[in-house]
Order: C-alpha cells, then sequence, then structure tokens
C-alpha cells in the first residue's frame, strides 16, 4: 500500500502536460499506426501488487460504500494511478492491459506492443483498452515512428 500511496502523491505533483492531441493523430495514416509512440502524462504509474491494492485503496476513499471486507488471496492486481484536473485516480487493469501499457510506457511501437500482447493474450482486444485510456487522459502525445 505504501508504494501505491507514493505513486498517488507522484501523480498528485507531476508536471502539468498536454493531453493526447486526437485531431494531430487523426492526421496520421492509418498505415502509420503500427510505428506510432504513445508518450504517457507524466502523472502516469504503474503499479503490480501480490494483494489488492486498488481495491483497498478505493474502499478508504471519501463517499466508499464502508464495506473493507476484501479477499486478500484474490490474486495481483496491476494498478494504473493518474491525476485527471487536481484529482488522482486509481484504476484497476486487466494484467494483458497492464502489460501492453508498461511496453508502451517503455517508449515501444504501437504494432509490436499489441502484436505482442495479443500473441501472449488472444483476447487482448486494443480498441476498448485504447478508448478507455484515451477517455482518461493517460496519453501525453506521440511520436512516429522510424521512416524508411
Amino acid at each position: 500500500m505504501a508504494a501505491l500511496e507514493w505513486a498517488c502523491h507522484q501523480a498528485y505533483f507531476a508536471d502539468d502536460a498536454d493531453i493526447l492531441d486526437l485531431t494531430e493523430l487523426a492526421q496520421v495514416p492509418p498505415e502509420a499506426y503500427s510505428e506510432l509512440v504513445l508518450h504517457m502524462h507524466p502523472s502516469c504509474h504503474l503499479l503490480r501488487s501480490a494483494y489488492p491494492i486498488a481495491a483497498i485503496w478505493h474502499a478508504h476513499q471519501s463517499g466508499a460504500s464502508g464495506d473493507f471486507n476484501i479477499d486478500l488471496n484474490a490474486g495481483p492486481c496491476h494498478a494504473l494511478v493518474s491525476r485527471d484536473s487536481d484529482i488522482v485516480v486509481v484504476t484497476e487493469l486487466a494484467t494483458a492491459d497492464a502489460i501492453w501499457l508498461q511496453c508502451i510506457q517503455a517508449g515501444s511501437a504501437l504494432g509490436e506492443v499489441t502484436e505482442e500482447t495479443t500473441a501472449r493474450y488472444p483476447a487482448f482486444d486494443l480498441l476498448p483498452v485504447l478508448q478507455t485510456l484515451v477517455a482518461q487522459n493517460i496519453f501525453a502525445g506521440f511520436t512516429p515512428g522510424a521512416t524508411t
């Protein structure tokens, strides 16, 4: 939990940055999508824990239901910490989504990461993952990949 709280602190105090410009992204030809390198917003942090840290964190936020009956043996949790305006947000991610996003954060190209993730997790579906992350303002921009 300390790592999650520290990530929340870092997210809150992270530098401001522009969010992904969808108009600019729409100007990229579809055949170049696989070479895009997405950049995560400086407030974003990925965490993995053997415990359900996202559920524990949410249970202790104001307005929560007060149900602290959380199964500590529920299995690992992948949490994405981000900031929306001045509000810290903790989102639990599916394993495949977290691994995909971790590779994106490391600077890998969209096509390569998606191909590797799909090979490892055949049920991985890029479109809803991208839609959710873009709606949460997780990306600060992009660069085109290597040009040939």
